[in-house]
């Protein structure tokens, strides 16, 4: 049997699977995924930055076709700069993806940074008790699984890294009460500190 490799869908560990096995159960984190929704969020994740690329490629293109000083430009004598222009241009989209694609290489794979947020994200804003009480819960297990992605956590006089310390907050909640949550992150983009405050 071949062997392919994928990225756990919760903690990002790298798992070697058999090709034809439909779902998987992280052996880091016990954690159970279907392996064809991982392939379509790393679709899908690529897809989306690859559109931006072609959006951008097309915002230069509409300048230089749209722009008046350009079109008044390539419509005099002058037009035969126009290969070196387009050149410059080609060279610059080429340097700028090179560049991007080296310093997502160095840096924490993108695809990964947007799996560790998804699950906290989704809690950005106001939320009932109810709602805030799911997300201490999701902090609380990424800092007792994750100890290289330890999120901080501020409620009242309460920050803390510490996940028994995060689950006793939960006590405090009222369900009907709302909260605002906001989020900070860290170089890489990895939420690294939320912020809990009542709203009056």
């Amino acid at each position: 049997m071949r062997l392919i490799e994928l990225k756990c869908k919760n903690c990002g560990a790298k798992l070697k699977i058999e090709d034809n096995v439909k779902k998987v159960t992280c052996k880091y984190c016990n954690t159970e995924f279907s392996v064809e929704d991982a392939y379509n969020d790393g679709y899908n994740f690529e897809k989306g930055r690859m559109k931006a690329q072609t959006e951008q490629l097309e915002e230069i293109n509409n300048i230089m076709t749209n722009n008046p000083i350009f079109k008044n430009f390539f419509q005099s004598e002058h037009s035969v700069i126009i290969p070196a222009v387009i050149s410059i241009i080609i060279f610059l989209s080429i340097y700028i993806f090179i560049t991007t694609s080296l310093k997502s290489m160095n840096s924490i794979d993108s695809f990964e940074v947007a799996r560790f947020n998804n699950s906290f994200e989704i809690y950005v804003g106001t939320n009932n008790g109810l709602q805030v009480s799911s997300l201490i819960d999701e902090v609380q297990t990424n800092n007792r699984k994750n100890k290289d992605k330890l999120i901080e956590f501020e409620y009242k006089d309460v920050k803390t890294k510490n996940p028994d310390e995060i689950i006793k907050i939960k006590k405090d909640l009222d369900d009907w009460t709302n909260y605002e949550i906001t989020f900070e992150y860290d170089k890489n983009g990895m939420i690294d500190y939320v912020l809990m405050e009542e709203v009056e």
